[in-house]
């Protein structure tokens, strides 16, 4: 037992005269042999070791800024266009599903309300049905009833009950009889027309001008009539290209395994690729050119239209006007006056009675993405009549963008600045678009694959593939207008 107490006396002893020589410098480790001096450079500027006793790091100033780590922001500052509006708006909405590449879709549309008389129509010599020749033969079928108007849109009056004194309170009512199987003109006769002195009835139509206007209302059919004329003819069948739109992100086995000066991940490179690849294809929705070719043995290549050249009407906004300075003088820069474009309060009524004027004009609450042009001019109206000209439409229809609205006649516009238009060099354009007769068809939904490249001995990389077969197409091409500023003309300085 006593030998036991000596030896752990022993081994605490060594362990106390250990730790006091380690804490007054007594002990050292082995000196290291070095040849010289003593001293060997590291490189770099990465300090010195020192020979002697025991062996150090010292370090020294060191000369090169570089081997310090630069500030490196760590956000990186994501460039990319502001929005892609009308591919948000498709996405928050349901889609139709195509079985084909092709798709061949109706517009759905209606008959013109209004008429034009192409050659003067005589005054009728007798209560027979006579044939007019209009620009569009097909507007008026057997059976309508239409009122007419002079070159103005002023009502040409009637005449009072079997007379042939003209009614200044209603405007001349005609009717169609039939329509000439021959020549495909309508047969009319006036309902409230000159007496004919042979029968006694007002059946007899004034001389009316080249441009008259003939604005057709409801059909009138006979007591014992059990059919009419056809109401409309279907239109031809249209056809649209789904547009195979694809984008592929790589990443290599070293950029996934090295460690990043800045939060940059693959992810976020999808993200950016994922943009870029929904600017592509608003481009291609909006303005595409409709083809089907083959370059290779790769097969078809099939590109889609854009809905731009699908609208049916060409509206003409604004006004060039040269700048002038508080006195009145107008501007120059030198050589030529400077002029800008304004739109006034009273253009935007005017376009609102444009965008729904005739049928055929959709629903009354229209988008309108206009490019910086006419964005500008906008933001410049001054208001007369209200408090202000423009109202903000936040998260309109729960689409994540935020419209300014203007409201008339019932009608409302929803303005939007497409920053594209201008890129694209749509530059002074605009276009009217009618959501609920806008439609998206796939053929093959938005998918995402990955792909391990080394496996595939294709290159030491991994890869994300995301791709659509889509299109657009529009309905009622009435209710969608393309709006154009005037063209710009040079003013030398006075």
């Amino acid at each position: 037992m006593q030998k036991v107490k000596h030896f752990f006396k022993f081994i605490f002893s060594v362990i106390t005269m250990l730790i006091v020589g380690a804490a007054s410098g007594g002990y050292a480790v082995a000196a290291d042999d070095l040849s010289g001096d003593g001293v060997q450079d590291l490189g770099n500027g990465g300090g010195n070791i020192v020979g002697g006793a025991m062996s150090m790091t010292k370090t020294e100033q060191i000369q090169d800024a570089e081997w310090y780590l630069k500030q490196i922001n760590k956000t990186i500052v994501e460039m990319k266009f502001t929005g892609t509006p009308i591919d948000q708006i498709l996405r928050n909405a349901s889609f139709n599903k195509s079985d084909s590449i092709t798709v061949k879709f109706y517009s759905v549309g209606q008959r013109p309300l209004k008429a034009v008389v192409k050659t003067q129509f005589n005054l009728m010599t007798s209560a027979t049905p006579q044939a007019i020749e209009l620009e569009n033969d097909t507007v008026l079928g057997a059976m309508d009833t239409c009122l007419c108007l002079d070159k103005d849109g002023d009502f040409i009056p009637g005449y009072l009950s079997g007379t042939d004194t003209e009614d200044k309170t209603r405007p001349l009512m005609i009717r169609v009889n039939a329509v000439d199987p021959g020549t495909n003109r309508p047969l009319i006769y006036a309902v409230n027309g000159k007496k004919d002195t042979s029968t006694g009835k007002p059946f007899i139509i004034p001389q009316l001008d080249k441009g008259t206007i003939l604005v057709r209302m409801g059909r009138a059919a006979a007591e014992k009539d059990v059919q009419t004329g056809q109401y409309y003819i279907l239109p031809e069948p249209e056809e649209q290209y789904c547009q195979r739109f694809i984008m592929q992100v790589e990443q290599t086995v070293y950029d996934r395994f090295s460690k990043k000066e800045v939060d940059w991940s693959f992810t976020r490179v999808e993200r950016m690729a994922m943009e870029d690849m929904r600017i592509g294809m608003e481009a291609s929705g909006l303005f595409g050119i409709k083809s089907k070719h083959a370059v290779n043995a790769q097969g078809n290549i099939y590109t889609c239209e854009g809905i731009w050249y699908r609208a049916g009407k060409d509206i003409e906004l604004g006004r060039w006007e040269v700048v002038t300075d508080a006195a009145g003088n107008p501007l120059d820069d030198g050589t030529n006056q400077i002029q800008e474009l304004v739109i006034t309060e009273g253009d935007l009524v005017d376009l609102v009675d444009q965008i729904i004027e005739g049928a055929g004009n959709g629903s009354r609450t229209k988008l309108v993405f206009v490019d910086k042009t006419i964005y500008a001019a906008l933001c410049k109206i001054k208001t007369v009549n209200r408090v202000r000209i423009f109202e903000p439409e936040k998260n309109f229809n729960g689409w994540g963008l935020d419209f300014q609205s203007f409201e008339s006649m019932g009608t409302k516009l929803l303005f939007y600045r497409h920053d594209l238009f201008n890129a694209w060099g749509f530059n002074g354009k605009a276009f009217c678009l009618d959501p609920e007769y806008l439609d998206k068809w796939v053929f093959q939904n938005w998918e995402r694959k990955e792909y391990d490249l080394t496996k595939l001995f294709i290159s030491n990389s991994n890869a994300v593939t995301m791709q659509e077969f889509s299109c657009w197409t529009l309905g009622f091409p009435d209710a969608h207008a393309r709006i154009t500023i005037p063209e710009y003309k040079v003013i030398p300085k006075a």
